[in-house]
């Protein structure tokens, strides 16, 4: 008898499928999904200072549409410089995404 994985597909009876005993994986999903998800928070809570700075502005709007262009345009850069992983290492290029990211962030309240 065969036994069926989670995902529908058959595994042989003669391996087992690998185990996950440390949860890593949850870890690295979790601080993945935080990274992401506190600039926007931090965003989302200055909506209500620059909304006291600037009345005659939408900046609900402004923010949500001035965070998720610079999250794509950063997206798309590091994605159509895929041809530079042979020449650059992976820590630079991780750090040049991140500090891109960042400073497209800091332009935003600006």
């Amino acid at each position: 008898q065969k036994l069926v994985a989670m995902e529908g597909v058959k595994n042989p009876g003669n391996q087992t499928e690998p185990r996950d005993t440390y949860k890593i994986a949850y870890i690295i999903h979790f601080l993945l999904g935080a990274g992401n998800l506190l600039p926007w928070n931090a965003l989302i809570t200055a909506v209500d200072y620059f909304g006291h700075l600037y009345p005659s502005r939408h900046i609900e709007k402004v923010f949500s549409v001035a965070y998720m262009s610079s999250s794509v345009l950063v997206l798309v850069l590091m994605m159509s410089w895929g041809s530079w992983r042979k020449k650059l290492s992976f820590r630079l290029r991780m750090n040049m995404g991140f500090s891109m990211l960042v400073l497209s962030l800091m332009v935003t309240p600006i």
